[in-house]
C-alpha cells in the first residue's frame, strides 16, 4: 500500500490474485465433495476480464483444465455429469475467490487488483466521485461480482465414486 510492503498473502489468496490479474500458469484446485474424500481440478489456462459500471466491479473467469484424481461419488462418464460438476466447482470457485478479497480487503485495505485504475479507465465519472475517499469508504463496500466459468477438457486417475467396503 502506497509503495510499501504490508503483508503477505496465503496460498489460497495468492492464485485469487494472480488469477484475477491473468497471471497463473498452473495450479491445482482442492475440492473437498464430502468428509475426507476429494477431488483435485488442475488449472491448465484462465482468463479473467475485470469491467465496472456504476460502483460495481465485475469479475469473469474463463478457466480450462482437467480432473487429475477424485475419490468422490461423482460418475463422469456422460456430459450431464461433467456440466453438474463444472456448476458445482462454479459455486466453490466463487465463494472461495469472494472470501478471499474480502479477508484481502479487511486485513490490508489495499487495492492490489487495481479496481481503482480500471474504474479510472473505463468510467472516468465514477472515479471523480470516489477517488478522495478510496480506502475510506468506497473500496471496502464496493460490490464485486465473480462469474467463474470453468470448462473441464479431460479426466485423469479417477475411480468413477468406488465402494469402500470393497
Amino acid at each position: 500500500k502506497n509503495n510499501k510492503l504490508i503483508g503477505y498473502l496465503t496460498k489460497e489468496q495468492s492464485i485469487t490474485y494472480n488469477m484475477i490479474k491473468n497471471n497463473l500458469k498452473n495450479t491445482i484446485i482442492t475440492y473437498e465433495c464430502e468428509n475426507n474424500k476429494y477431488l483435485s481440478f488442475e488449472v491448465i489456462s484462465n482468463k479473467s476480464k475485470i469491467t465496472t459500471k456504476n460502483k460495481e466491479i465485475k469479475i469473469d473467469i474463463n478457466i480450462s483444465g482437467t480432473i487429475n484424481e477424485s475419490s468422490c461419488n461423482f460418475k463422469l462418464n456422460n456430459d450431464k455429469s461433467i456440466k453438474k460438476l463444472e456448476n458445482i466447482l462454479n459455486i466453490y470457485l466463487k465463494n472461495n475467490i469472494t472470501k478471499n478479497i474480502d479477508d484481502i480487503r479487511k486485513k490490508y485495505n489495499s487495492d492490489i487488483f487495481g479496481f481503482l485504475d480500471i474504474i479510472y479507465k473505463h468510467d472516468y465519472k465514477t472515479y471523480l466521485e470516489v477517488k478522495d475517499n478510496w480506502y475510506e469508504k468506497t473500496f471496502k463496500n464496493i460490490k464485486i461480482n465473480i462469474n467463474p466459468k470453468i470448462n473441464i477438457i479431460a479426466k485423469g486417475n479417477v475411480m468413477e465414486g468406488t465402494n469402500e467396503k470393497n
